[in-house]
């Protein structure tokens, strides 16, 4: 993969909406340094419409206590909910030809083929995918990915709130922003 600082907002928009999705899911929280699992300070999610999704809006709902993230949960046009996968890869190095091997691995836990974006978020990466898929299959994802070098408490503390969430912006203990790094075409 290549490194590319394209707005990844604006690709994550494009990937919902290619997939349907008239509404995201954003959530503001308190980060903590070294896991995923202190979520639960979690502000009320905010349900914006797919075309108020810019970096701009993202930026204007962060602070210095509280960071930005998008939900895997959706909104599609027939008003139904729907998801898009996610994971936050614990993945120090900085190796990118096998972080590639490692996403081939994951994706094969995918019930169709799809592109997944990849983003450095400064301590590890996040992966998204781009075909929507229902709760029960999403949940099959999530399951099954506890055996990839995914953050555990990631995906416990996912699994236990019904949706994941990655970080967008940065803030407190979070000095990087995620930028998009690649594209990986399955």
């Amino acid at each position: 993969m290549k490194e590319n600082k394209t707005s990844f907002v604006s690709i994550l928009r494009e990937a919902y909406k290619c997939q349907g999705f008239t509404h995201v899911n954003l959530a503001r929280y308190e980060p903590c340094s070294d896991s995923f699992g202190d979520l639960g300070k979690n502000l009320s999610p905010e349900i914006i419409p797919l075309d108020s999704f810019t970096e701009k809006f993202v930026r204007s709902l962060t602070t210095n206590d509280y960071v930005v993230g998008i939900n895997s949960n959706a909104r599609l046009e027939n008003g139904f909910q729907a998801y898009l996968p996610q994971l936050d890869l614990d993945w120090n190095n900085s190796d990118l030809e096998s972080l590639d091997k490692t996403i081939e691995e994951i994706v094969e836990l995918f019930p169709e083929k799809q592109t997944v974006h990849i983003a450095d978020s400064g301590q590890g990466y996040h992966f998204y995918g781009t075909k929507k898929m229902s709760f029960k299959n999403w949940k099959k994802f999530m399951w099954d990915s506890k055996n990839s070098p995914v953050d555990q408490d990631f995906i416990e503390r996912s699994l236990d709130i019904g949706y994941s969430t990655l970080r967008l912006t940065s803030g407190k203990g979070k000095p990087q922003s995620p930028f998009f790094i690649g594209r990986t075409l399955v």
